[in-house]
């Protein structure tokens, strides 16, 4: 579920830059089907800019923004389906969410704390597996413990 709630946030992120380009070429299309043919369509387009003196700019933008966050997050929607029913993967997109969903781990005051403790008890010369031992039988999860070990330095091995 973690997994799915960076997917949309990375959206809606993506939404802000990619969206406007994404909603333009969409709403083109769209007008194209409304119209018939891509010259009524960009004539319909022009004329409304040209006749209210741009003014038509305050709907055409934002509706394209809209459309494009539409379509991001149906084209999201429909990877997160393939995914889970038929086992897609975009190696870019994991590889991605992965390195977000670790940045979003070493933020957490959580983490950070544990990150300390790690780093306290390698000083003190307890070895990798002692700490992730004694962290499991506190109640840590293997999942938080391996978030703060990355952040750790790695421990000299004597």
């Amino acid at each position: 579920m973690d997994n799915q709630q960076n997917l949309w946030k990375l959206v809606l992120s993506l939404g802000m830059v990619v969206a406007l380009p994404v909603g333009i070429v969409m709403t083109a299309i769209i007008g194209v089907i409304a119209v018939g043919d891509l010259t009524s369509a960009a004539i319909l387009f022009v004329m409304s800019v040209v006749c209210t003196f741009g003014m038509s700019l305050v709907i055409w933008l934002p509706l394209a923004w809209l459309v494009g966050i539409l379509t991001l997050s149906l084209l999201m929607a429909i990877y997160l389906a393939g995914k889970k029913w038929i086992g897609w993967q975009w190696p870019a997109l994991e590889a991605r969410l992965q390195r977000q969903s670790q940045d979003t781990a070493s933020q957490s005051p959580t983490t950070q704390a544990l990150h300390r403790y790690i780093s306290q008890a390698t000083a003190k010369g307890y070895s990798d597996d002692q700490i992730q031992r004694r962290l499991l039988k506190q109640g840590w999860t293997t999942a938080e413990i391996e978030a703060a070990q990355t952040l750790a330095p790695a421990s000299a091995d004597s």
